[in-house]
């Protein structure tokens, strides 16, 4: 094995469940490794930067966790004591990916890229069973406490950083009480009813997904100019909404234009860190929550927006509901050519960059990467940029040409910035070919 002396075993959240039977019919997949790239100014010496990482791991059980089954033939998870962290040393950017085998820790990579002696980048990789996006920044902010310290001679104070087993023996409780088991009830009242499938014009009939739920995968990304972003931003504040709000109203409208249907799902991602415990946590907490939302394409857009928005502040308040117990509680008809209840999602990435400003300076963001697996028919993520407004477009290729989806994103961005001039007038009505 990789380390020495097992902890465990512990049970699983709904989260880390659902990865873990996904990895059981698909091993080896790509569709959920989570790939960054952590700037660092003026630089790092190499040796201090890997001293530096093992601190870091020896403080957060993701980093030192692998899955297993316990003695009732349960998924467990197992927190080893320690871990070897081996940290490759390059010029350049590394070879892609390689697949995890989850039952080996650690679950994350790493990979320097030196100049001259200097650590100028470090690459991640982990696989999102022990990682999602808002652990990045934990993850970099400990890094600099851990490497200033050894700078300094000494070490940082890392202690009593949480791990993911005590969430979920405490999320299993909750759903199994009558807290839970009200709210996990009053999600699946709101769905119950909703299409099976948003069936949206393809370009090519369905096919069978793989066994994980994923197909193939494209990306494609635009930015909307800097001054309409800023209007676009405006205008959400002025009508006491939030981007993520006047977006998805958008987003929705074209839907609804494209499907020719008025009620419309779309999955929305909440972060699922609703203590002071969890946003210290490095693991998987996001969630996907399905947003019904009626759409009346001939109505002001200004009323749509106000719909959207009640939509959005009451699906926060389901963010602790596992997708996968509401999937059992409505019990749709399986199908291998598309995901249960939702197939569409949206959402804002509007946070700051994970950074850490002390005697080094670290910057850590998402790679790019546009050949991804798709785990949808498609999403649609906006990023706030210095240079406007990007839209991050991903789409199954077996269903969509990249010129449909580049039509969609036009007619997007003429639909959110209409609303956004004409409130009053209907959402956009379809780009042509």
């Amino acid at each position: 094995m990789n380390g020495t002396g097992v902890g465990g075993p512990a049970a699983l959240t709904a989260a880390q469940r659902r990865l873990w039977v996904t990895e059981q019919f698909n091993p080896g997949s790509d569709a959920y490794l989570i790939d960054a790239v952590v700037r660092i100014e003026p630089g790092a010496d190499p040796d201090l930067l890997q001293a530096a990482l093992g601190d870091v791991a020896a403080a957060h059980d993701a980093f030192r966790t692998e899955f297993g089954w316990d003695d009732d033939g349960e998924p467990a998870q197992f927190v080893r004591d320690r871990v070897e962290l081996p940290v490759p040393r390059g010029t350049g950017p590394g070879a892609p990916a390689e697949p995890f085998d989850l039952e080996r820790a650690p679950l994350v990579r790493f990979r320097m890229v030196c100049r001259d002696d200097t650590a100028t980048a470090l690459e991640l990789t982990a696989h999102h069973i022990v990682f999602d996006g808002w652990s990045l920044g934990i993850f970099v902010r400990d890094l600099g406490l851990a490497y200033d310290a050894r700078a300094a001679g000494g070490r940082a104070d890392l202690s009593g950083r949480p791990g993911m087993a005590g969430f979920a023996e405490a999320e299993a409780a909750w759903l199994a009480g009558p807290e839970g088991k009200e709210r996990v009830d009053a999600l699946a009242g709101l769905l119950r009813g909703a299409p099976e499938l948003l069936a949206v014009p393809t370009d090519r009939p369905r096919a069978a997904t793989g066994p994980d739920g994923g197909h193939a995968g494209a990306g494609l990304h635009f930015t909307l100019p800097w001054e309409l972003a800023q209007d676009i931003t405006e205008f959400a504040r002025e009508r006491r909404t939030t981007l993520n709000m006047v977006g998805l109203a958008a987003f929705s409208a074209v839907l609804a234009h494209w499907s020719g249907t008025d009620d419309i799902v779309v999955g929305s991602a909440f972060a699922g860190r609703t203590s002071l415990a969890a946003e210290a946590c490095v693991g998987c907490f996001i969630n996907v929550v399905p947003l019904r939302l009626a759409v009346d394409t001939a109505a002001p857009f200004d009323a749509h927006l106000d719909r959207v928005r009640e939509r959005v502040l009451r699906g926060a308040e389901y963010q602790d509901v596992p997708f996968d117990r509401l999937v059992e509680a409505l019990n749709p008809p399986r199908s291998l050519t598309h995901n249960p209840l939702v197939q569409v999602a949206f959402g804002v990435q509007n946070t700051e960059p994970a950074r850490y400003d002390g005697g080094i300076r670290l910057t850590g963001e998402p790679a790019p990467d546009d050949d991804a697996e798709a785990r949808l028919d498609l999403t649609l993520w906006l990023e706030e940029r210095p240079e406007g407004l990007k839209a991050v477009w991903t789409y199954r290729k077996d269903l969509f040409e990249r010129t449909t989806v580049a039509r969609l994103n036009q007619w997007f961005f003429r639909t959110l910035r209409q609303g956004c001039l004409d409130p009053s007038a209907p959402p956009a009505a379809p780009v042509r070919s």
